[in-house]
């Protein structure tokens, strides 16, 4: 993992509700969907590929000293079952111990390189 940059996370990662699990579901819907594109972010620009989930509960990410808002425990395991079921990570082992995480899914990298190959 890269020290030296610095994740410019969006606007919403400092407001409140972000970090508590809304009960509505077009409201739950929506803050997975910025959790996912932060993780991502996050991830593309430290360069992570793999993370075992203990390291994942342990993301400084999901804990925002600005506002002092930490996800629980519970929260983290929806976003990392949100990013398997989206086909943005998928188990890199058999007893699910770690997180093989994609910045794009095998169907956006698929279409790449066909756009790439098709214009060649």
């Amino acid at each position: 993992m890269s020290k030296n940059v610095e994740y410019e996370k969006p606007i919403e990662y400092d407001m409140e509700p972000l970090y508590t699990l809304q009960v509505n579901l077009n409201s739950r819907t929506k803050q997975l969907n910025i959790w996912v594109d932060i993780v991502l972010g996050y991830f593309r620009c430290h360069r992570i590929y793999e993370l075992s989930t203990d390291a994942f509960y342990d993301l400084q990410l999901f804990n925002n000293t600005k506002i002092r808002r930490r996800l629980n425990r519970d929260f983290i395991t929806i976003i990392m079952e949100e990013l398997l079921s989206l086909d943005y990570a998928s188990w890199s082992n058999r007893d699910k111990s770690k997180l093989l995480v994609y910045w794009r899914t095998p169907k956006q990298w698929a279409r790449i390189i066909y756009e790439y190959v098709y214009k060649a």
